[in-house]
């Protein structure tokens, strides 16, 4: 299949559209059905990095947050939150970029990492995009003293069907309500891209 985006090969991206599957490497034994950019190459070869030694990377000065969500037998939405190893609190997927990684192939990346969710998932972005303090980073100094914030960009990831497998970072997991989910997150910021994510989802727009 070809890409059903707007490839651009010199940046290797594809612009989104919501709940669209995007491209990843063909090195990872995929499926046929995944798709490529029109020139033939891969849109998306972050997953070479997979396999590569994490000491020779260089952290990239941006945050991703990733919410993955299932339907339940009476039609509900749920939303996995995992409680931190370090400091305790509930939270979605999180994570920094890697070298010249995009947004979207961190997601993937820090989502396979920490909860076994695969690469090939359909990722959602989302239009939110919050912003934390470089102070916030153990590696912010590499950054220089004239950048004081770093974005976060917002995903969700469908996980129907899949059972979670937590990395060390986390202590465990739980499936929520969006309501629940809104009670024990901590940060405003992270709250804002959950409540977009689950109007997205519901289909019935911002103020339905």
């Amino acid at each position: 299949m070809k890409c059903g985006n707007s490839c651009s090969t010199d940046s290797v991206t594809c612009q989104r559209n919501e709940k669209t599957t995007f491209a990843v490497n063909k090195s990872m034994n995929a499926p046929a059905s995944l798709e490529m950019c029109d020139n033939g190459e891969d849109p998306y070869p972050f997953m070479v990095m997979l396999q590569s030694n994490k000491q020779h990377m260089t952290r990239a000065p941006f945050q991703i947050l990733v919410y993955p969500y299932r339907k339940t037998s009476d039609g509900q939405i749920e939303y996995a939150l995992l409680k931190r190893a370090d400091e305790g609190y509930w939270q979605g997927i999180a994570g920094g970029g890697e070298d010249e990684e995009y947004p979207l192939e961190t997601a993937r990346r820090e989502t396979f990492e920490e909860s076994g969710i695969l690469p090939t998932s359909d990722f959602l972005q989302l239009d939110t995009i919050g912003f934390v303090p470089v102070t916030e980073f153990r590696d912010g100094h590499l950054w220089g003293d004239d950048l004081y914030v770093i974005p976060q960009y917002c995903f969700g990831v469908t996980a129907q069907k899949l059972q979670i497998k937590i990395s060390r970072e986390h202590t465990e997991y739980k499936w929520f309500s969006y309501e629940d989910a809104r009670q024990v997150i901590k940060y405003d910021g992270n709250k804002t891209a959950l409540w977009e994510l689950d109007k997205r989802l519901k289909g019935k727009g911002p103020r339905g």
